[in-house]
């Protein structure tokens, strides 16, 4: 799914970043750059506010989007840095350019993956914190067993309550699982 998600949008981004290119030679290179900048902040602000039940069709659509406002600042960003260059120095303008966006690439996809991983353990940790908190629908149930086997003096029942429950070890009297009334 994934894959397939891909290729659409890489077909989509190649197709129109012709056009784009195209675009840029015959008019004001920054009229694309600017309609691609715009789009990036839109997708990206699209992006925050995603949800975990997201659709297929959600995500395939920020991502045709995204390669098409990528493909509306590659070109006209490349022409127009390329046209700040003498005549002469245009082909190692082309190869610093090549570098420095391949590092770019990587150091954002390493960046990227830093902060989201981070982002991640923090949830987790939250999320943990917030479960530790909550009681939980056996442990209701063993309190009110415990409860009307303590008010019937029934040994036997807190017994097979406690092999029933098990959990309740000393130090743990504060759980609400393990709480007795008097």
């Amino acid at each position: 799914m994934t894959g397939d998600a891909r290729l659409i949008a890489s077909g989509f981004s190649s197709s129109w970043m012709f056009g784009s290119g195209r675009l840029s030679d015959y008019m004001n290179p920054r009229l694309p750059l600017l309609v691609g900048l715009v789009g990036f902040a839109t997708v990206y602000f699209w992006l925050s506010g995603l949800s975990p039940v997201a659709t297929s069709t959600v995500l395939l659509a920020m991502l045709c989007l995204r390669s098409f406002c990528f493909s509306c600042v590659n070109s006209p960003n490349s022409l127009m840095t390329l046209q700040a260059l003498p005549e002469a120095q245009v082909a190692m303008g082309i190869g610093l350019f090549s570098v420095s966006r391949g590092i770019a690439g990587t150091l954002g996809v390493a960046l990227t993956t830093t902060f989201l991983e981070h982002q991640r353990t923090i949830y987790a940790i939250e999320l943990a914190q917030q479960q530790g908190v909550l009681t939980l629908p056996s442990e209701w149930t063993k309190t009110q067993l415990h409860q009307v086997f303590l008010g019937l003096g029934d040994p036997i029942g807190l017994d097979q309550v406690s092999r029933l429950f098990p959990g309740c070890q000393p130090g743990h009297e504060t759980r609400p699982s393990c709480v007795r009334s008097v």
